[in-house]
């Protein structure tokens, strides 16, 4: 019996699934392998076998199999007075556990406006107590009524216009991807969970279909079912991308061509581009939308590692450094493509080191997990079987560079961190510190005067340097051309530190710094409740002490308080210039500029007693 999961966060199923369905027998961009019933538990003609089948409502008597379909008739009374009748195969039949594609056909008989349908069960555990909640299709009066019962109560319910005509054959197929559904008639889209407001959230499991017959208000009720094919999957349904594919392996990556003869490509550097985009596709997120807003180069175009990288490129925050996705521009993205969505939900971003739980808690959410294997990422997308130990954890992952990599040990190539997404629909708001060194200072609320500490993590600009050499293509990476001295450089790690939906308020910045040598060459990303960023060059600044105003909706300030502590250090900054200007001058030969110079350091030197 299937225990009911809470499920807070609603995944979202778009029209993008009919490509994806595509795509998983496609060996060039998909491999997802789905396990098939093409036959459903033995249709044998004559009566149902009840090892098979059970009755949940009604007699056998109204259901039986001709000719390998299945009958369904209430006649007329008095030869059956019920009003409702429903078989369902027996649950420790029913193999799924996970994401499903079920379908068949069905055909009304006599008058179309009978009351026939498929339910799809599901238990839930109140209060110690199993009870039956279900998901329900009534087709009635040229229309469908899609509905919802948690512990037999009514929660969510539409309807969809839906002519039916008696005698004529319809193709039901339903798509569960926890924790959303989405239905089509005849392969046209008739209802997405997902892409209606009245139906989020929704809590469901995979359940069995029912398939019922109920009179109403009619003498009798018949319909005939046939052609059922179920289709399970191990694993969420992530459409593969592949880094290495041809319309794209040889763009160039990020703005490597600056730094690099040749530039890094995405096919030997996109792993955690490609990775975005696979998980953008899971979420719907599929196309960039066919608007003047949008750039001509992208307008209407599909979001495939070539376009997403396009767009990073053009933005201030897409990448950090060298070829560093910068995962909170990807949740911006996401609010800007939810503009043209039904419900306007974005996604909001979390890094956390690697948890087995924490792992498990996201696959159980129907949240796919992007795992950085030591400077190479790779999407999570289920849990494998554990093998001969029960305590060991296996993932079925999708691996950008390697299409046959599927299968992930962790204790054998270790994850280093996760980074995770959930469906967000009220804050995007963050702070980003991004530096070339590691930092050490503090971070203060002033309302309380607390620390507020960051989330750290460290990351490796030069990408994919620790594959394995059979799984990358071939290439030529030389020393990286000498970057001016305000570039960022090509090979180094870098440190970025989080603060996820901080709360409003007046913050202080300090800094541990006593050389300006090491004065903080670091980058505050600044995001607003609605993905707004602002961008301050703490260098900029030259002081050891920041103040800071946040507001999640209005632009943030950041200045210096002249406090003795900070003019100090500002002078010691002005001096050290000053003496460099004086140098530069004197290689010059320019002796008068030296001169000036060297007067008015010899003024800074007596105002000091120095």
């Amino acid at each position: 019996m299937t225990k009911f999961v809470a499920i807070t966060q609603k995944s979202k199923f778009f029209l993008s699934q009919l490509i994806l369905l595509f795509l998983i027998f496609n060996s060039s961009m998909g491999r997802v392998q789905a396990q098939v019933h093409q036959e459903f538990w033995q249709l044998a003609d004559g009566s149902l076998a009840p090892e098979l089948w059970e009755s949940v409502l009604g007699d056998w008597d109204q259901w039986q199999v001709v000719e390998g379909r299945l009958h369904g008739l209430l006649p007329a009374p008095p030869m059956f007075s019920g009003t409702r009748s429903a078989i369902t195969p027996r649950f420790s039949l029913w193999p799924v556990t996970g994401n499903y594609q079920f379908s068949f056909d069905f055909t009304p008989l006599d008058t179309a406006d009978k009351n026939f349908g498929v339910l799809f069960d599901y238990y839930i555990d109140y209060k110690g107590k199993v009870i039956l909640s279900y998901l329900s299709f009534h087709f009635i009066d040229q229309q469908v009524y899609i509905e919802t019962f948690q512990r037999n109560f009514l929660t969510h319910k539409t309807l969809v216009p839906w002519p039916l005509n008696p005698g004529e054959t319809y193709h039901f197929r339903l798509i569960f991807q926890q924790p959303d559904f989405i239905l089509y008639v005849n392969d046209q889209l008739l209802f997405s969970s997902a892409n209606d407001q009245d139906f989020w959230p929704i809590f469901l499991e995979p359940g069995r279909p029912l398939f019922y017959l109920t009179k109403g208000n009619y003498d009798q009720s018949a319909v005939i079912y046939s052609n059922f094919v179920l289709e399970y999957y191990p694993q969420l349904l992530v459409t593969y991308f592949s880094q290495l594919h041809a319309s794209w392996a040889e763009v160039v990556y990020d703005h490597t061509q600056e730094f690099f003869n040749p530039a890094l490509t995405i096919g030997n550097s996109g792993c955690a581009l490609t990775s975005a985009v696979m998980l953008l596709h899971y979420y719907g997120f599929d196309t960039f939308p066919d608007q003047e807003s949008w750039s001509s180069e992208l307008r209407g175009k599909t979001i495939n590692p070539e376009t997403l990288n396009l767009w990073l490129k053009s933005e201030a925050d897409g990448y950090l450094g060298v070829g560093l996705v910068n995962w909170l521009a990807i949740t911006r993205l996401t609010k800007l493509l939810s503009q043209s969505v039904a419900n306007k939900q974005f996604l909001a971003f979390a890094y956390a080191d690697y948890q087995p739980d924490l792992v498990s808690e996201e696959l159980g959410a129907g949240r796919p997990v992007i795992a950085d294997l030591d400077g190479h990422f790779v999407v999570i997308t289920g849990m494998a079987e554990n093998g001969d130990h029960e305590e060991a954890i296996s993932y079925l992952i999708n691996d950008p560079v390697d299409s046959e990599h599927t299968m992930l040990d962790p204790k054998i190539e270790p994850i280093q961190s996760l980074r995770l997404f959930k469906r967000n629909q009220t804050d995007l708001s963050y702070f980003l510190l991004l530096s070339a060194e590691e930092l050490d200072f503090k971070l203060m609320h002033v309302a309380d005067d607390l620390e507020r500490p960051a989330v750290v993590a460290r990351e490796a600009n030069l990408l994919e340097a620790n594959l394995p050499e059979a799984n990358l293509p071939e290439v030529d990476l030389p020393e990286a051309n000498s970057p001016e001295a305000n570039s960022p450089e090509a090979n180094q790690d870098y440190f970025l530190y989080y603060w996820p939906q901080p709360e409003n308020g007046e913050y202080l910045w300090q800094f541990e710094v006593n050389d300006l040598a090491k004065l903080p060459r670091a980058q505050l990303f600044v995001y607003q409740r609605d993905a707004q960023l602002q961008i301050f060059n703490l260098a900029d600044y030259v002081a050891r002490e920041l103040n800071f105003v946040f507001s999640k909706d209005q632009l943030a300030e950041l200045a210096v308080d002249l406090n003795q502590h900070n003019l100090l250090f500002y002078h010691q900054y002005l001096l050290a210039r000053l003496l460099k200007l004086q140098r530069e001058q004197e290689l010059l030969g320019e002796v008068a500029n030296a001169n000036r110079y060297q007067q008015l350091i010899e003024y800074f030197l007596d105002f000091y007693q120095l």
